[in-house]
C-alpha cells in the first residue's frame, strides 16, 4: 500500500479524515458542548478586510500592538528554547 504525500504512518493513525482539513467559517460566535465540528470564527477574511463589524474596534490600538509584540516574543522565545533542547543544552522545553 502506498502511503499518501505528507501523511505519517502510525500504526492506526495512517487513516485520514480528510474533512477535518476543511474550515468553514462563520461571523455569529456561539460555544459548543460537544464534541462536533465547529466553524472557525474571523473578523477578517484572507485579504484583510472586516467581515464581521464591531470587533474591528472592541480592543485599541494600542492594545492590539502590545498583544502582537507578546506574539512575537513568546514565537522567538520558543524557536530558541527548542533548538536549545535539540542541541541537549537543555533537558525540557515545552511550547
Amino acid at each position: 500500500m502506498m502511503a499518501q504525500a505528507g501523511v505519517r504512518k502510525f500504526g492506526a493513525m495512517d487513516q485520514v479524515d480528510t474533512d477535518l482539513f476543511m474550515h468553514s467559517f462563520t461571523d455569529d460566535i456561539s460555544f459548543k458542548s460537544s464534541f462536533d465540528k465547529f466553524k472557525c470564527f474571523r473578523v477578517i477574511d484572507e485579504e484583510g478586510q472586516v467581515v464581521t463589524p464591531g470587533y474591528d474596534t472592541a480592543i485599541s490600538d494600542d492594545l492590539i500592538m502590545k498583544m502582537y509584540d507578546k506574539m512575537v516574543m513568546i514565537n522567538e522565545a520558543d524557536t530558541v528554547y527548542n533548538a536549545a533542547q535539540r542541541q541537549a543544552r537543555i533537558s525540557f522545553y515545552m511550547t
